[in-house]
């Protein structure tokens, strides 16, 4: 466009010059003057200032310096019109033409970890070359504190002296550690002690403070005893409980050879299967069994007790199924956890206590900036910062570690800022354009990101429109410049029977990753088998057949009519929970109509209050 004015400049003062030859213009360029009082400004400013030259009048020409663009309408001289004019020739700069004015931003390198060096643009390829790593061959980098370390390079220089502590170097890390002996029998009513001077556990059994008292092995508690067997009721099934002169007897059941107990009803059951080795589960705590041919995990927490304080004193939970479970299955609690003041778990101490560094204040979220106060108290701010990914098309960028949609690192984006995608469907105003035209873009529909511009633009064809999901027919409106996304169920039919009809639904959260979602088996409920061969249900003949793959139901095949038949059997679940018919064993609380079917805390099958 400024080119465009330089030539209207120039076409300008030839047509001024043309008159004042032919009707005689006065104060035209080249018309005759005496002074430069004679020659008028012909309002131009791209040709410069008009002055009395030679007993002529005559413009001065471009008035921008070498290498400037004239701009008429601005009446001013740019550094450019678009960014291939402020190309400075160094690869590691991002080069762009902004309002006229050159930017030259330097690229960007830093990745944020300390352990892999400092990131620097490579000048000849403009990609940016990874660091090397800061710390010196004998020493372990440690991320979490961007510091290099050497506690150890071998475990014996990690002996603390003490005969009850395992004492290693990890090798990761070049740190000691000194694991405190597991003395710990299982046993409420002893004190479990390790013997500094052997190493030797010593288990002593508890003496109560007052005469005639005893320990109750329930407990761990000092009193008179039982005087039922049903105080001495456990939660172990497979414990015969009684009370025998005051004291609790917790015995376990003795089944007869080629029998086990059933931690879920206490009964002896028939083993089947040859071993047991085929059910590993892989956790530590839970007890593998293969009983009439299927497997069985029970959970012992026994098996969880490490006797360390900062995994809860000692007391564990097997629990595989928790988010919070390690890797051996067992869930731990961190008693200083939640503690404002003194949120640091110290095990050599068997303390809670405030925190002495940063580094102890670590919450796993990158995005947090973890600091120790004076006070010795922990606090973990977001650092919406740390999160900006300096790319226009992703949006803005926070520190939400809690939200569902956060990455690994803690961080949420609120996405494409060219698509209409409100909470609430309806039309949405977006900028566009280099003018940034306010245009109205319809819900599910978007504009264009350009990154380069950082700026949204108006399509030109089918192709800008791509919203990488394979099910959606994506249309350039070119008339609007805006684009569209149809969902078309036929790019999502597999040509299998088994899994139900084939429907393109992006948003859903069964959907693939082409957007497609597939209803499941078109026969159940009804009964009936899935035939994919022909493409129809069947009836059942066995079994079998009528695996529902929901561990705590009963099922049968009638084979007189042919249906499948799935009961909920509640003592395959734990006493705090019910057997669902489509979700399994779920806690004993519903939350909707769905949870029910079984009569638990339900009125035809619907969710009441308790």
């Amino acid at each position: 466009m400024l080119r465009f004015w330089r030539r209207g400049v120039s076409r300008f003062g030839t047509l001024c010059g043309v008159l004042a030859m032919v009707v005689f213009i006065s104060g035209c360029p080249g018309t005759r003057c005496e002074d430069d009082t004679g020659c008028v400004d012909d309002g131009v400013f791209c040709n410069g200032e008009e002055s009395c030259v030679d007993g002529l009048c005559a413009s001065s020409g471009d008035p921008c310096a070498e290498g400037e663009i004239c701009d008429e309408t601005a009446n001013d001289c740019l550094e450019c019109d678009e960014a291939a004019d402020c190309d400075d020739e160094l690869a590691c700069t991002t080069d762009t033409c902004n309002d006229g004015a050159c930017a030259n931003t330097p690229v960007a390198c830093d990745d944020g970890a300390f352990c892999n060096g400092v990131e620097t643009c490579n000048a000849t390829t403009g990609e940016c070359d990874a660091g090397t790593d800061p710390c010196e061959a004998d020493e372990a980098c440690l991320e979490a504190t961007d510091s290099c370390v050497q506690e150890c390079t071998v475990s014996a220089d990690c002996d603390d002296d003490n005969l009850c502590t395992t004492d290693t170097c990890n090798a990761d890390t070049l740190t000691c550690i000194n694991a405190t002996a597991d003395c710990n029998d299982n046993a409420l009513c002893t004190t479990d002690t390790c013997d500094t001077a052997t190493g030797d556990c010593v288990n002593t059994p508890v003496v109560c403070p007052v005469a005639g008292q005893i320990c109750n092995a329930v407990t761990g508690v000092c009193g008179v005893g039982c005087a039922t067997d049903e105080d001495c009721a456990d939660t172990n099934e497979c414990t015969d409980d009684s009370c025998e002169d005051t004291a609790c007897v917790n015995a376990q059941v003795q089944c007869d050879q080629g029998e086990t107990c059933n931690p879920a009803n206490g009964n002896c059951e028939e083993i089947v299967c040859e071993t047991s080795a085929d059910c590993n589960d892989g956790f530590a705590c839970t007890d593998d069994n293969c009983v009439d041919e299927a497997c069985e995990y029970t959970p012992i927490d026994a098996r969880c007790a490490n006797n360390l304080f900062c995994d809860g004193d000692g007391v564990a939970d097997c629990d595989p199924t928790s988010d919070d479970a390690g890797d051996d299955g067992c869930v731990r609690t961190d008693p200083c956890e939640g503690d404002v003041d003194d949120p640091i778990c110290d095990e050599a101490d068997d303390e809670c206590r405030g925190c002495d560094t940063d580094g102890e204040c670590d919450d796993d979220v990158a995005c947090t900036d973890d600091q120790c106060e004076d006070d010795g108290s922990c606090t973990n701010d977001p650092d919406d910062d740390f999160c900006d990914d300096d790319l226009f098309c992703t949006g803005d960028e926070e520190c939400d570690p809690d939200n569902d949609d956060a990455d690994a690192e803690g961080c949420v984006s609120s996405g494409n800022p060219c698509e209409c995608v409100a909470a609430v469907a309806g039309d949405c105003t977006i900028d566009a354009g280099e003018d940034e035209e306010a245009t109205s873009v319809a819900f599910g529909d978007a504009l264009v990101c350009n990154e380069s511009a950082n700026r949204c633009d108006f399509c030109d064809s089918d192709a800008d429109c791509d919203d990488g999901i394979g099910c959606t027919a994506d249309d350039c409106t070119v008339a609007t410049g805006i684009c569209s996304f149809t969902p078309d169920d036929d790019d999502c039919d597999d040509g299998v029977f088994c899994n139900g009809d084939d429907t393109c639904e992006p948003d859903d959260d069964d959907a693939d990753s082409d957007g497609c979602v597939h209803a499941g088996d078109p026969c159940f409920g009804d009964g009936t088998i899935c035939d994919e061969a022909d493409e129809e249900c069947d009836a059942c003949t066995n079994d079998t057949q009528c695996d529902d793959d929901v561990a705590c139901t009963i099922d049968d095949c009638n084979v007189v009519d042919g249906e499948c038949s799935h009961t909920a059997d509640e003592d395959a679940c734990d006493a705090d929970e019910f057997c669902n018919p489509t979700d399994g064993c779920l806690a004993d609380a519903c939350t909707e109509d769905a949870d029910c079917g079984t009569g638990y805390i339900c009125n035809v099958d619907t969710c009441e209050p308790e």
